[in-house]
């Protein structure tokens, strides 16, 4: 009889273990989802960079007098553009890669969900912004 009793409390105290193994468990953030968020900052300081290398370059080579006429270029500011255009791919290719680890973040169990959530939202908006001005200048007709 006290053998059952002494079984039967170690039967107890398993299963209470294992109630508290689970209540205990820990959901940790997404890998993928932190990576997406730290490459929305990271291209979105790479896209700055590449603006302030095609700003410095035209603000110091640019004669007012040859606005509105594409092929009064200085060819001193062409190298500075491309490096500019270069950088700025970067970015977005960059913005690009973080879009799709959000996304691939938002779907994995057993995870938190918000730096997925914010990296997919601040990758997939500057994305979004340049389709718009794309669309927005296609539909434009020069005169």
């Amino acid at each position: 009889m006290i053998e059952e009793n002494i079984e039967t409390k170690d039967l107890m105290e398993d299963e209470v273990l294992v109630e508290a193994d689970l209540e205990t468990k820990v959901i940790k953030h997404s890998k993928l989802g932190i990576t997406s968020f730290i490459l929305a900052f990271v291209s979105g300081l790479i896209v700055i960079i590449g603006i302030v290398i095609s700003t410095r370059a035209v603000i110091g080579l640019v004669d007012p007098s040859m606005a509105m006429d594409p092929n009064s270029l200085a060819p001193e500011l062409m190298g500075p553009m491309m490096i500019a255009g270069v950088v700025m791919f970067l970015g977005a290719g960059l913005s690009f890669l973080g879009l799709i680890l959000g996304i691939i973040g938002l779907f994995m169990k057993n995870t938190k969900k918000i730096f997925a959530i914010l990296g997919t939202i601040l990758n997939g908006l500057p994305i979004i912004i340049v389709l718009i001005l794309m669309v927005i200048g296609f539909s434009m007709q020069v005169i």
